[in-house]
């Protein structure tokens, strides 16, 4: 394998792991998302299922009642985690890019903008 195909791959790798990373943080967004919205629009019918917590019946039976899954919840560890690979994959993806001759170039994607 040329050098040239060396770079080629290791561009391919990070763009993909780079586009991983951006999937898994518009999960990780929608359910943030859902949750915020859900405690907008009345938190007073809102409920936290999967956690040690017995919310009153009246919240459970409202036609408004909304829940959020423990489980889907990201912590703050989840989110720098998946930002902070984003991160790499894309200085990777920069990088490799830099080390192709501008001939390969031609028939690859450009790396994505921040």
């Amino acid at each position: 394998m040329s050098v040239a195909n060396d770079h080629i791959r290791a561009y391919q790798d990070a763009l993909h792991e780079f586009e991983q990373c951006l999937a898994e943080f518009e999960r990780l967004r929608r359910d943030l998302q859902r949750a915020t919205v859900a405690l907008i629009q009345g938190w007073q019918y809102v409920s936290i299922t999967g956690i040690n917590a017995q919310f009153p019946q009246y919240v459970c039976d409202s036609e408004w009642h909304r829940s959020i899954r423990a489980t889907e919840w990201p912590s703050a560890e989840d989110l720098a985690s998946v930002l902070l690979s984003a991160h790499d994959a894309h200085r990777r993806a920069l990088k490799a890019w830099e080390s192709i001759p501008s001939d390969d170039r031609a028939s690859l994607p450009q790396p994505p903008r921040r």
